[in-house]
Protein backbone atom coordinates (compact mmCIF):
# COMPACT_ATOMS: atom_id res chain seq x y z
CA UNK A 1 0.00 0.00 0.00
CA UNK A 2 2.76 2.63 0.90
CA UNK A 3 4.52 1.47 -2.32
CA UNK A 4 1.37 2.38 -4.57
CA UNK A 5 0.75 5.25 -2.56
CA UNK A 6 4.00 6.49 -3.15
CA UNK A 7 3.73 5.93 -6.67
CA UNK A 8 0.68 7.73 -7.14
CA UNK A 9 1.82 10.52 -4.97
CA UNK A 10 4.97 11.44 -7.45
CA UNK A 11 3.03 11.00 -10.93
CA UNK A 12 0.52 12.95 -9.38
CA UNK A 13 3.33 15.45 -8.61
CA UNK A 14 5.15 15.52 -11.71
CA UNK A 15 1.35 15.81 -13.86
CA UNK A 16 0.78 19.00 -11.91
CA UNK A 17 4.18 20.52 -12.12
CA UNK A 18 3.78 20.14 -15.89
CA UNK A 19 0.10 21.71 -16.03
CA UNK A 20 1.43 24.40 -13.98
CA UNK A 21 4.38 24.78 -16.75
CA UNK A 22 6.73 24.21 -15.36
CA UNK A 23 10.10 22.37 -16.22
CA UNK A 24 9.98 18.34 -15.95
CA UNK A 25 11.98 16.81 -18.68
CA UNK A 26 15.10 15.06 -18.34
CA UNK A 27 17.95 14.48 -19.96
CA UNK A 28 17.92 10.63 -19.69
CA UNK A 29 15.90 8.90 -21.30
CA UNK A 30 14.57 5.29 -19.01
CA UNK A 31 13.24 2.30 -20.28
CA UNK A 32 10.95 2.51 -17.21
CA UNK A 33 7.63 4.53 -17.12
CA UNK A 34 7.98 5.12 -13.47
CA UNK A 35 11.71 5.78 -13.38
CA UNK A 36 10.96 8.51 -16.21
CA UNK A 37 8.70 9.96 -13.58
CA UNK A 38 10.53 9.87 -10.66
CA UNK A 39 13.57 11.62 -12.14
CA UNK A 40 11.68 14.64 -12.76
CA UNK A 41 10.28 14.52 -9.81
CA UNK A 42 13.92 14.23 -8.02
CA UNK A 43 14.23 17.51 -10.64
CA UNK A 44 11.56 19.14 -9.12
CA UNK A 45 12.54 18.59 -5.47
CA UNK A 46 16.40 18.67 -5.87
CA UNK A 47 17.00 20.45 -9.45
CA UNK A 48 18.97 18.91 -12.34
CA UNK A 49 22.09 18.58 -11.08
CA UNK A 50 20.36 15.62 -8.38
CA UNK A 51 22.07 12.62 -7.15
CA UNK A 52 21.36 9.36 -9.13
CA UNK A 53 21.00 8.02 -5.57
CA UNK A 54 18.32 10.35 -5.00
CA UNK A 55 16.59 8.25 -8.36
CA UNK A 56 17.65 4.73 -7.26
CA UNK A 57 16.09 5.78 -3.43
CA UNK A 58 12.61 6.75 -4.92
CA UNK A 59 12.74 3.50 -7.15
CA UNK A 60 12.70 1.58 -3.90
CA UNK A 61 10.61 3.87 -1.98
CA UNK A 62 8.04 3.01 -4.44
CA UNK A 63 8.84 -0.80 -4.10
CA UNK A 64 9.68 -0.94 -8.24
CA UNK A 65 13.31 -2.72 -8.65
CA UNK A 66 12.44 -2.75 -12.56
CA UNK A 67 12.72 0.81 -12.09
CA UNK A 68 15.79 0.82 -9.96
CA UNK A 69 17.45 -1.67 -12.77
CA UNK A 70 16.36 0.89 -15.61
CA UNK A 71 17.88 3.97 -13.66
CA UNK A 72 21.53 1.42 -13.52
CA UNK A 73 21.14 0.44 -17.11
CA UNK A 74 21.17 4.20 -18.34
CA UNK A 75 24.26 4.98 -15.88
CA UNK A 76 27.69 4.51 -17.52
CA UNK A 77 29.26 1.98 -16.36
CA UNK A 78 32.54 3.32 -14.11
CA UNK A 79 30.23 6.14 -13.18
CA UNK A 80 32.06 8.47 -11.11
CA UNK A 81 28.90 8.67 -8.57
CA UNK A 82 28.45 5.19 -8.74
CA UNK A 83 32.15 3.76 -8.51
CA UNK A 84 32.51 0.44 -6.73
CA UNK A 85 28.70 0.15 -5.99
CA UNK A 86 27.86 -0.14 -9.35
CA UNK A 87 28.31 -3.88 -9.95
CA UNK A 88 26.68 -4.95 -6.82
CA UNK A 89 23.59 -3.11 -7.16
CA UNK A 90 23.01 -3.85 -10.52
CA UNK A 91 23.13 -8.02 -9.40
CA UNK A 92 20.78 -7.16 -6.27
CA UNK A 93 18.38 -5.11 -9.01
CA UNK A 94 18.66 -7.58 -11.50
CA UNK A 95 17.88 -10.50 -9.30
CA UNK A 96 14.76 -8.49 -7.47
CA UNK A 97 13.32 -7.35 -10.87
CA UNK A 98 13.29 -10.52 -11.75
CA UNK A 99 10.97 -12.26 -9.21
CA UNK A 100 8.84 -8.69 -9.56
CA UNK A 101 8.00 -9.46 -13.48
CA UNK A 102 5.28 -7.35 -14.49
CA UNK A 103 3.87 -7.07 -10.61
CA UNK A 104 3.60 -2.89 -9.90
CA UNK A 105 5.59 -3.36 -6.58
CA UNK A 106 7.94 -5.95 -5.82
CA UNK A 107 6.46 -6.94 -2.23
CA UNK A 108 3.47 -8.23 -4.99
CA UNK A 109 5.85 -10.91 -5.85
CA UNK A 110 6.64 -11.75 -2.04
CA UNK A 111 9.45 -10.40 0.39
CA UNK A 112 12.82 -9.11 -0.91
CA UNK A 113 15.56 -11.01 -1.02
CA UNK A 114 19.41 -9.95 -1.47
CA UNK A 115 21.78 -12.96 -2.10
CA UNK A 116 23.86 -13.30 1.44
CA UNK A 117 27.02 -12.67 -0.20
CA UNK A 118 25.62 -9.54 -1.85
CA UNK A 119 24.22 -8.28 0.99
CA UNK A 120 27.55 -8.34 3.13
CA UNK A 121 29.54 -6.38 0.20
CA UNK A 122 26.53 -3.61 0.79
CA UNK A 123 26.49 -3.90 4.30
CA UNK A 124 30.32 -3.08 4.11
CA UNK A 125 29.76 0.21 1.18
CA UNK A 126 26.68 1.11 4.14
CA UNK A 127 29.17 1.29 7.07
CA UNK A 128 31.53 3.90 4.83
CA UNK A 129 29.22 5.30 3.57
CA UNK A 130 27.52 5.89 6.85
CA UNK A 131 31.14 7.12 8.43
CA UNK A 132 32.47 8.84 5.40
CA UNK A 133 29.71 9.83 3.05
CA UNK A 134 26.95 10.69 6.16
CA UNK A 135 25.65 13.73 4.10
CA UNK A 136 24.39 11.69 1.06
CA UNK A 137 21.26 10.26 2.93
CA UNK A 138 19.79 9.45 -0.26
CA UNK A 139 22.95 6.71 -1.37
CA UNK A 140 22.67 5.70 2.44
CA UNK A 141 19.16 4.82 2.45
CA UNK A 142 19.62 2.46 -0.75
CA UNK A 143 22.40 0.60 1.07
CA UNK A 144 20.73 0.29 4.04
CA UNK A 145 17.64 -1.12 2.68
CA UNK A 146 19.62 -3.70 0.81
CA UNK A 147 21.44 -4.67 3.08
CA UNK A 148 18.97 -4.96 5.94
CA UNK A 149 19.88 -1.33 8.02
CA UNK A 150 17.45 1.42 9.56
CA UNK A 151 17.12 4.07 7.60
CA UNK A 152 18.38 6.98 9.96
CA UNK A 153 18.77 10.18 7.87
CA UNK A 154 15.54 10.51 6.34
CA UNK A 155 13.10 12.62 7.69
CA UNK A 156 9.36 11.81 6.78
CA UNK A 157 7.23 9.68 8.86
CA UNK A 158 6.40 7.65 5.57
CA UNK A 159 10.37 7.17 4.89
CA UNK A 160 10.66 5.88 8.90
CA UNK A 161 7.62 3.73 8.15
CA UNK A 162 8.62 2.09 5.11
CA UNK A 163 11.92 1.20 6.42
CA UNK A 164 10.62 -0.90 9.36
CA UNK A 165 8.19 -2.46 7.19
CA UNK A 166 10.71 -3.12 4.80
CA UNK A 167 13.06 -4.65 7.73
CA UNK A 168 10.03 -6.64 9.65
CA UNK A 169 9.22 -8.09 6.59
CA UNK A 170 12.74 -9.42 6.09
CA UNK A 171 12.62 -11.02 9.48
CA UNK A 172 10.29 -14.09 7.83
CA UNK A 173 9.70 -15.68 11.47
CA UNK A 174 9.26 -12.45 13.82
CA UNK A 175 7.34 -10.03 11.57
CA UNK A 176 4.34 -9.38 13.69
CA UNK A 177 6.19 -8.81 16.57
CA UNK A 178 8.73 -5.88 14.75
CA UNK A 179 5.33 -4.56 13.37
CA UNK A 180 4.30 -4.92 17.55
CA UNK A 181 7.30 -2.99 17.95
CA UNK A 182 7.14 -0.58 15.58
CA UNK A 183 3.44 0.23 17.00
CA UNK A 184 4.74 0.43 20.40
CA UNK A 185 7.79 2.71 19.30
CA UNK A 186 5.01 5.08 17.53
CA UNK A 187 2.94 5.12 20.32
CA UNK A 188 5.99 5.90 22.63
CA UNK A 189 6.92 9.27 20.52
CA UNK A 190 3.17 10.23 20.80
CA UNK A 191 1.67 12.56 18.38
CA UNK A 192 3.95 15.56 18.42
CA UNK A 193 6.66 13.60 17.00
CA UNK A 194 4.34 13.01 14.00
CA UNK A 195 2.78 16.03 13.64
CA UNK A 196 2.69 17.48 10.13
CA UNK A 197 3.03 21.25 9.26
CA UNK A 198 -0.59 22.04 8.98
CA UNK A 199 -1.07 19.58 12.69
CA UNK A 200 -3.07 16.96 11.18
CA UNK A 201 -4.36 14.45 12.82
CA UNK A 202 -3.05 12.05 10.10
CA UNK A 203 0.38 12.61 10.90
CA UNK A 204 -0.17 10.47 13.73
CA UNK A 205 -3.00 8.08 12.85
CA UNK A 206 -1.44 6.77 9.76
CA UNK A 207 1.44 5.37 11.38
CA UNK A 208 -0.92 3.97 13.85
CA UNK A 209 -3.06 1.98 10.97
CA UNK A 210 -0.22 0.74 8.85
CA UNK A 211 1.30 -1.09 12.88
CA UNK A 212 -2.42 -2.03 12.94
CA UNK A 213 -3.15 0.43 16.54
CA UNK A 214 -6.47 0.77 15.14
CA UNK A 215 -8.19 1.38 18.10
CA UNK A 216 -6.31 3.90 19.24
CA UNK A 217 -5.52 5.72 15.50
CA UNK A 218 -9.33 5.93 15.29
CA UNK A 219 -9.85 7.20 18.54
CA UNK A 220 -7.27 9.89 18.18
CA UNK A 221 -8.57 11.04 14.45
CA UNK A 222 -11.54 11.56 16.33
CA UNK A 223 -10.66 13.43 18.98
CA UNK A 224 -7.85 15.28 17.71
CA UNK A 225 -9.17 16.14 14.01
CA UNK A 226 -11.92 17.94 14.84
CA UNK A 227 -15.48 17.56 12.97
CA UNK A 228 -13.60 16.09 10.07
CA UNK A 229 -11.21 13.58 11.64
CA UNK A 230 -14.35 12.28 13.49
CA UNK A 231 -16.18 11.88 9.93
CA UNK A 232 -12.85 9.95 8.92
CA UNK A 233 -12.71 8.02 11.94
CA UNK A 234 -16.24 6.74 12.00
CA UNK A 235 -16.34 5.89 8.18
CA UNK A 236 -13.00 4.00 8.42
CA UNK A 237 -14.64 1.99 11.88
CA UNK A 238 -17.93 1.12 9.65
CA UNK A 239 -15.12 -0.28 6.87
CA UNK A 240 -13.22 -1.74 9.86
CA UNK A 241 -15.99 -3.33 11.06
CA UNK A 242 -17.83 -4.47 7.60
CA UNK A 243 -14.51 -6.62 7.03
CA UNK A 244 -14.62 -7.93 10.28
CA UNK A 245 -11.24 -6.40 11.43
CA UNK A 246 -9.96 -7.28 15.06
CA UNK A 247 -9.95 -3.16 16.35
CA UNK A 248 -7.18 -4.35 19.20
CA UNK A 249 -4.29 -2.49 19.19
CA UNK A 250 -1.76 -4.80 17.56
CA UNK A 251 0.07 -4.44 20.51
CA UNK A 252 -2.11 -4.34 23.69
CA UNK A 253 -1.32 -6.63 26.56
CA UNK A 254 -5.33 -7.12 26.49
CA UNK A 255 -6.64 -10.08 24.97
CA UNK A 256 -8.22 -9.12 21.83
CA UNK A 257 -12.33 -9.74 21.55
CA UNK A 258 -15.28 -8.74 19.48
CA UNK A 259 -17.00 -6.63 22.20
CA UNK A 260 -13.91 -4.30 22.38
CA UNK A 261 -14.17 -2.98 18.75
CA UNK A 262 -17.60 -3.35 18.91
CA UNK A 263 -17.57 -1.12 21.87
CA UNK A 264 -15.24 1.70 20.11
CA UNK A 265 -17.21 1.69 16.66
CA UNK A 266 -21.00 2.41 18.61
CA UNK A 267 -18.89 5.27 20.64
CA UNK A 268 -17.62 6.90 17.53
CA UNK A 269 -21.10 6.42 15.82
CA UNK A 270 -22.48 7.59 18.47
CA UNK A 271 -20.70 10.55 19.04
CA UNK A 272 -20.95 11.50 15.09
CA UNK A 273 -24.60 10.82 15.41
CA UNK A 274 -25.09 13.77 17.61
CA UNK A 275 -22.95 15.88 15.94
CA UNK A 276 -25.38 15.44 12.81
CA UNK A 277 -28.63 15.81 14.81
CA UNK A 278 -27.43 19.68 15.32
CA UNK A 279 -26.43 19.98 11.81
CA UNK A 280 -28.42 22.18 9.72
CA UNK A 281 -27.43 20.51 6.71
CA UNK A 282 -28.42 16.93 8.60
CA UNK A 283 -30.70 16.39 11.07
CA UNK A 284 -32.15 13.13 13.10
CA UNK A 285 -32.79 10.97 10.18
CA UNK A 286 -29.69 11.08 8.47
CA UNK A 287 -28.19 10.30 13.10
CA UNK A 288 -30.20 7.45 12.41
CA UNK A 289 -28.63 6.12 9.39
CA UNK A 290 -25.54 5.66 11.05
CA UNK A 291 -27.01 4.61 14.76
CA UNK A 292 -28.49 1.78 12.73
CA UNK A 293 -24.84 0.66 11.97
CA UNK A 294 -23.88 0.09 15.40
CA UNK A 295 -22.67 -3.80 15.70
CA UNK A 296 -25.06 -4.64 19.20
CA UNK A 297 -28.51 -5.04 18.86
CA UNK A 298 -28.84 -4.10 21.76
CA UNK A 299 -26.46 -1.00 21.89
CA UNK A 300 -28.45 -0.27 18.18
CA UNK A 301 -31.82 0.09 19.83
CA UNK A 302 -30.70 1.62 22.96
CA UNK A 303 -29.20 4.40 21.54
CA UNK A 304 -32.15 4.94 18.71
CA UNK A 305 -34.21 5.42 21.89
CA UNK A 306 -32.02 7.93 23.56
CA UNK A 307 -31.99 9.89 19.67
CA UNK A 308 -35.52 10.27 19.63
CA UNK A 309 -35.36 11.12 23.45
CA UNK A 310 -33.49 14.09 22.82
CA UNK A 311 -35.66 14.61 20.06
CA UNK A 312 -39.02 15.61 21.17
CA UNK A 313 -39.59 18.06 18.90
CA UNK A 314 -39.13 15.22 15.76
CA UNK A 315 -40.89 12.71 17.53
CA UNK A 316 -43.53 12.16 14.59
CA UNK A 317 -40.38 12.13 12.05
CA UNK A 318 -38.57 9.39 14.14
CA UNK A 319 -41.71 7.85 15.75
CA UNK A 320 -44.15 8.32 12.91
CA UNK A 321 -47.74 8.42 14.32
CA UNK A 322 -51.30 6.44 14.82
CA UNK A 323 -53.45 6.26 12.16
CA UNK A 324 -57.03 7.92 11.90
CA UNK A 325 -58.45 5.24 14.34
CA UNK A 326 -55.57 5.83 16.94
CA UNK A 327 -54.16 2.68 16.87
CA UNK A 328 -52.20 1.55 14.38
CA UNK A 329 -48.80 2.95 13.46
CA UNK A 330 -47.93 4.42 10.29
CA UNK A 331 -44.87 6.48 8.43
CA UNK A 332 -42.49 5.49 10.66
CA UNK A 333 -38.91 4.95 9.29
CA UNK A 334 -37.87 3.04 11.66
CA UNK A 335 -40.11 0.10 10.35
CA UNK A 336 -38.42 0.59 7.03
CA UNK A 337 -35.28 -1.08 8.31
CA UNK A 338 -36.73 -3.31 11.61
CA UNK A 339 -39.35 -5.75 12.06
CA UNK A 340 -42.64 -4.90 13.94
CA UNK A 341 -41.40 -6.09 17.22
CA UNK A 342 -37.82 -4.59 17.26
CA UNK A 343 -39.77 -0.87 16.80
CA UNK A 344 -41.95 -1.47 18.88
CA UNK A 345 -39.06 -2.26 21.61
CA UNK A 346 -37.01 0.73 20.73
CA UNK A 347 -40.01 2.95 21.03
CA UNK A 348 -41.28 1.32 24.52
CA UNK A 349 -37.64 1.84 25.57
CA UNK A 350 -38.09 6.30 24.47
CA UNK A 351 -41.23 5.71 26.40
CA UNK A 352 -39.46 4.70 29.20
CA UNK A 353 -36.83 7.43 29.23
CA UNK A 354 -39.40 10.20 29.07
CA UNK A 355 -41.49 8.24 32.21
CA UNK A 356 -38.74 8.76 34.29
CA UNK A 357 -39.86 12.34 34.62
CA UNK A 358 -43.64 11.90 34.51
CA UNK A 359 -44.22 15.01 36.74
CA UNK A 360 -43.50 17.10 33.74
CA UNK A 361 -46.59 17.42 31.74
CA UNK A 362 -44.98 17.51 28.61
CA UNK A 363 -42.48 14.42 29.14
CA UNK A 364 -45.59 12.64 30.43
CA UNK A 365 -47.77 13.17 27.49
CA UNK A 366 -44.60 12.36 25.59
CA UNK A 367 -44.11 8.82 27.15
CA UNK A 368 -47.75 8.47 26.35
CA UNK A 369 -47.75 8.60 22.71
CA UNK A 370 -44.35 6.57 22.65
CA UNK A 371 -46.64 4.02 24.57
CA UNK A 372 -48.91 3.72 22.05
CA UNK A 373 -47.03 4.21 18.98
CA UNK A 374 -44.90 0.86 20.31
CA UNK A 375 -48.53 -0.97 21.21
CA UNK A 376 -47.40 -0.85 24.82
CA UNK A 377 -50.55 -0.72 25.76
CA UNK A 378 -50.16 -2.20 29.22
CA UNK A 379 -47.63 0.73 29.91
CA UNK A 380 -49.58 3.34 28.96
CA UNK A 381 -52.34 2.55 31.36
CA UNK A 382 -49.77 1.70 33.96
CA UNK A 383 -48.81 5.38 33.35
CA UNK A 384 -52.18 6.86 33.41
CA UNK A 385 -53.31 5.12 36.92
CA UNK A 386 -50.34 6.78 38.00
CA UNK A 387 -50.71 10.06 37.00
CA UNK A 388 -54.33 10.46 38.20
CA UNK A 389 -52.87 8.82 41.54
CA UNK A 390 -53.17 10.11 44.68
CA UNK A 391 -56.97 10.33 43.95
CA UNK A 392 -57.59 12.95 46.92
CA UNK A 393 -54.95 15.53 45.24
CA UNK A 394 -56.65 18.08 42.75
CA UNK A 395 -55.11 20.42 40.74
CA UNK A 396 -54.83 21.46 36.82
CA UNK A 397 -51.98 18.52 36.55
CA UNK A 398 -54.32 15.90 37.82
CA UNK A 399 -57.81 17.12 36.40
CA UNK A 400 -56.25 16.82 33.02
CA UNK A 401 -54.88 13.67 33.16
CA UNK A 402 -58.46 12.56 34.54
CA UNK A 403 -59.97 13.89 31.46
CA UNK A 404 -57.20 11.87 29.20
CA UNK A 405 -57.67 8.77 31.53
CA UNK A 406 -61.67 9.15 30.92
CA UNK A 407 -61.17 9.41 27.14
CA UNK A 408 -58.97 6.75 27.06
CA UNK A 409 -61.24 4.39 28.52
CA UNK A 410 -64.11 5.75 26.65
CA UNK A 411 -62.00 5.19 22.93
CA UNK A 412 -60.45 1.98 24.00
CA UNK A 413 -61.82 0.29 26.89
CA UNK A 414 -65.39 0.66 26.92
CA UNK A 415 -65.71 -1.57 23.84
CA UNK A 416 -63.61 -4.09 21.84
CA UNK A 417 -60.78 -2.91 20.30
CA UNK A 418 -56.88 -4.06 19.68
CA UNK A 419 -56.38 -2.01 23.19
CA UNK A 420 -58.77 -4.08 25.55
CA UNK A 421 -57.99 -7.36 23.27
CA UNK A 422 -54.14 -6.80 24.02
CA UNK A 423 -54.75 -6.56 27.96
CA UNK A 424 -57.04 -9.21 27.86
CA UNK A 425 -54.44 -11.07 26.47
CA UNK A 426 -51.75 -10.36 28.17
CA UNK A 427 -53.57 -10.91 31.31
CA UNK A 428 -53.66 -6.92 32.47
CA UNK A 429 -57.38 -6.78 32.62
CA UNK A 430 -56.94 -5.76 36.40
CA UNK A 431 -55.33 -2.59 35.26
CA UNK A 432 -58.93 -1.21 34.15
CA UNK A 433 -60.26 -2.19 37.65
CA UNK A 434 -57.55 0.16 38.96
CA UNK A 435 -58.25 3.02 36.27
CA UNK A 436 -61.77 2.65 36.89
CA UNK A 437 -61.88 2.29 40.58
CA UNK A 438 -59.07 5.54 40.97
CA UNK A 439 -61.92 7.64 38.42
CA UNK A 440 -64.06 6.49 40.87
CA UNK A 441 -62.27 7.51 44.36
CA UNK A 442 -61.86 10.71 42.32
CA UNK A 443 -65.43 11.34 42.13
CA UNK A 444 -65.65 10.72 45.88
CA UNK A 445 -62.94 12.73 46.78
CA UNK A 446 -64.44 15.54 44.75
CA UNK A 447 -68.01 14.84 46.44
CA UNK A 448 -66.34 15.22 49.79
CA UNK A 449 -64.57 18.47 49.30
CA UNK A 450 -68.27 19.80 47.97
CA UNK A 451 -69.66 18.39 51.33
CA UNK A 452 -71.87 15.91 49.66
CA UNK A 453 -70.90 13.11 52.58
CA UNK A 454 -73.99 10.74 51.73
CA UNK A 455 -73.68 10.53 48.11
CA UNK A 456 -69.92 10.76 48.07
CA UNK A 457 -70.53 7.12 50.66
CA UNK A 458 -72.90 5.72 47.83
CA UNK A 459 -69.57 6.07 45.53
CA UNK A 460 -67.55 4.78 47.33
CA UNK A 461 -70.10 1.59 48.27
CA UNK A 462 -69.95 0.93 44.67
CA UNK A 463 -65.78 0.68 44.27
CA UNK A 464 -66.76 -2.19 46.63
CA UNK A 465 -63.07 -1.73 47.99
CA UNK A 466 -64.22 -0.58 51.15
CA UNK A 467 -66.58 -2.80 53.65
CA UNK A 468 -69.77 -1.30 55.26
CA UNK A 469 -71.13 -4.40 56.68
CA UNK A 470 -69.86 -6.81 59.18
CA UNK A 471 -69.99 -9.84 56.57
CA UNK A 472 -68.09 -7.93 53.57
CA UNK A 473 -64.98 -7.44 56.18
CA UNK A 474 -63.61 -10.99 54.70
CA UNK A 475 -64.03 -10.41 50.90
CA UNK A 476 -62.77 -7.15 50.79
CA UNK A 477 -59.76 -8.10 52.91
CA UNK A 478 -58.90 -10.67 50.62
CA UNK A 479 -59.56 -8.28 47.62
CA UNK A 480 -57.24 -6.08 49.29
CA UNK A 481 -54.25 -8.34 48.74
CA UNK A 482 -54.74 -8.86 44.92
CA UNK A 483 -54.80 -5.10 44.52
CA UNK A 484 -52.35 -2.91 42.16
CA UNK A 485 -49.63 -1.25 44.44
CA UNK A 486 -50.77 2.23 42.98
CA UNK A 487 -54.80 1.53 44.29
CA UNK A 488 -53.68 -0.10 47.84
CA UNK A 489 -51.47 2.99 48.34
CA UNK A 490 -54.64 5.15 48.32
CA UNK A 491 -56.60 3.25 51.08
CA UNK A 492 -55.23 5.64 53.76
CA UNK A 493 -56.69 8.54 52.92
CA UNK A 494 -59.81 6.83 51.79
CA UNK A 495 -60.23 5.29 55.02
CA UNK A 496 -60.05 8.24 56.87
CA UNK A 497 -62.52 9.62 54.21
CA UNK A 498 -64.92 7.34 54.58
CA UNK A 499 -65.10 8.18 58.21
CA UNK A 500 -65.09 11.55 57.78
CA UNK A 501 -67.98 11.16 55.65
CA UNK A 502 -69.74 9.29 58.36
CA UNK A 503 -68.56 12.04 61.17
CA UNK A 504 -70.16 14.71 59.05
CA UNK A 505 -73.70 12.76 58.35
CA UNK A 506 -73.56 11.57 62.08
CA UNK A 507 -72.92 15.47 62.78
CA UNK A 508 -75.51 16.73 60.83
CA UNK A 509 -78.17 14.24 61.70
CA UNK A 510 -77.54 14.33 65.63
CA UNK A 511 -77.85 18.14 65.57
CA UNK A 512 -80.50 18.81 63.38
CA UNK A 513 -83.25 16.14 64.39
CA UNK A 514 -85.12 15.02 67.47
CA UNK A 515 -83.90 12.05 68.81
CA UNK A 516 -86.96 9.56 67.80
CA UNK A 517 -85.99 5.87 67.72
CA UNK A 518 -85.44 6.16 63.45
CA UNK A 519 -82.88 8.89 64.04
CA UNK A 520 -81.56 6.48 66.94
CA UNK A 521 -81.25 3.76 64.74
CA UNK A 522 -79.94 6.10 61.72
CA UNK A 523 -77.06 7.05 64.28
CA UNK A 524 -76.09 3.60 65.73
CA UNK A 525 -75.86 2.64 61.70
CA UNK A 526 -73.03 5.16 61.08
CA UNK A 527 -71.15 4.66 64.33
CA UNK A 528 -71.33 0.39 63.26
CA UNK A 529 -70.47 1.38 59.79
CA UNK A 530 -67.38 3.41 61.42
CA UNK A 531 -65.99 0.42 64.02
CA UNK A 532 -66.07 -1.72 60.54
CA UNK A 533 -63.84 0.58 59.11
CA UNK A 534 -61.86 0.99 61.78
CA UNK A 535 -61.26 -2.83 62.37
CA UNK A 536 -60.62 -3.17 58.01
CA UNK A 537 -58.04 -0.45 58.58
CA UNK A 538 -56.48 -2.81 61.21
CA UNK A 539 -57.11 -5.78 59.07
CA UNK A 540 -55.38 -4.61 55.95
CA UNK A 541 -52.44 -3.37 57.81
CA UNK A 542 -52.96 0.73 57.86
CA UNK A 543 -50.00 2.95 59.44
CA UNK A 544 -51.06 4.05 63.03
CA UNK A 545 -51.64 7.34 61.53
CA UNK A 546 -54.13 6.51 59.44
CA UNK A 547 -55.71 4.10 62.76
CA UNK A 548 -55.57 7.37 65.28
CA UNK A 549 -57.70 9.10 62.37
CA UNK A 550 -60.19 7.29 62.50
CA UNK A 551 -60.58 6.28 65.90
CA UNK A 552 -60.53 10.55 66.59
CA UNK A 553 -63.48 10.53 64.18
CA UNK A 554 -65.36 7.40 66.21
CA UNK A 555 -64.72 8.82 69.26
CA UNK A 556 -66.36 12.22 68.28
CA UNK A 557 -69.66 9.89 66.90
CA UNK A 558 -71.16 9.62 70.52
CA UNK A 559 -74.36 10.31 71.25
Amino acid sequence: HLCRQYQTYIINQVKSASLKGQDVSIAIQYSSGLAQHIASFVKLSSGSNASVWEVLYYCLRCGDANAAKAVLDATPAGSEELAAEQPVLYRSFARLGQRQGNAMCMFEAGVPMIDAQDRATILNFYDRARNLDHNQKHKIGVLALLCGQQLEFLPTIEDYLFGRFWLALQDGENSVSQIKEIGASIRKYGPSYFAGDDGGAWGYALPLIATQQFETALSFLAEAGGPMGLMQAVHLAIVFSLAHVDLTDLASALPSSASSGSSLVTILLVKYAQVLESEPSAGVLDALQYLFRIPSERDCFEEIASLIYRSPGQLAVLAGNLDQHGIHRVDCPLDKRLNKDEVSMILEKAGDMFKRRASDLNQANLSARLYMLSYSHTKILQLLNELISPPNVSNDEKLYWAEQSQNFYDTYLSQQTLVLETLNRDGKSGLIFTNQSLMKLRHFFELHRKGEFEVALKVLSETGLVPMKQDEMDLMQSKFRDLDPVLKAAFPTVLTGAVECLYEIFRGLKSSHVATPEVQSCLSELQFQARIVFLFSGLINMPSTCKNTIAQHRAHMIR
